[in-house]
């Protein structure tokens, strides 16, 4: 009978062991929790302010899209204005061109009638503008006008521009 309590000691002395590490262990993870515990409303924290950036950068992201839009808009109107300004410019550079030809033709034509009214000076000749018949001596040829002195003494200066015929 002495084996038997034997063992009744040597299992009291590890269940006493063994709650004593069970205790150690429990002891440690209570800490443990307590630590975590602690560590909640810092994260919470983070995790709030977290949110609070990322509905910011939702927000900045919305006003960037729409300010894009606005830019694209923009873009878009400055090409069509761009356009018009091309068409606007070709219809300017054939009307001047137009008027050049127009220029060098009337130049053209005012050399000829100088030439012509320069190579009678002296004769008489009848001219008939739109302000009537003119007739007389031609006196001096101007760079677009003919002096003409009429049978009474008169002295009638006539643009080449009002001139219709000659004869």
């Amino acid at each position: 009978m002495c084996a038997k309590p034997k063992r009744r000691r040597k299992t009291r002395r590890r269940s006493r062991s063994g709650l004593r590490r069970f205790e150690a262990l429990v002891e440690a993870l209570g800490s443990r929790i307590d630590g975590l515990a602690g560590a909640v409303p810092q994260l919470e924290a983070r995790i709030n302010s977290l949110a609070q950036q990322q509905t910011a950068l939702g927000q900045e992201q919305a006003a960037l899209g729409q300010q894009q839009a606005a830019l694209v808009q923009q873009q878009n109107t400055q090409q069509t204005q761009l356009s018009q300004l091309g068409a606007t410019a070709s219809s300017l550079t054939a009307q001047v061109q137009a008027l050049q030809n127009s220029y060098i033709e009337l130049n053209e034509e005012e050399a000829a009638m100088r030439s012509f009214f320069t190579s009678r000076v002296g004769t008489t000749l009848t001219i008939d503008t739109a302000a009537g018949t003119v007739t007389g001596t031609v006196v001096s040829v101007g760079t677009d006008f003919v002096q003409i002195r009429e049978a009474s003494g008169d002295i009638v200066l006539i643009p080449f521009r009002s001139i219709n015929f000659v004869s």
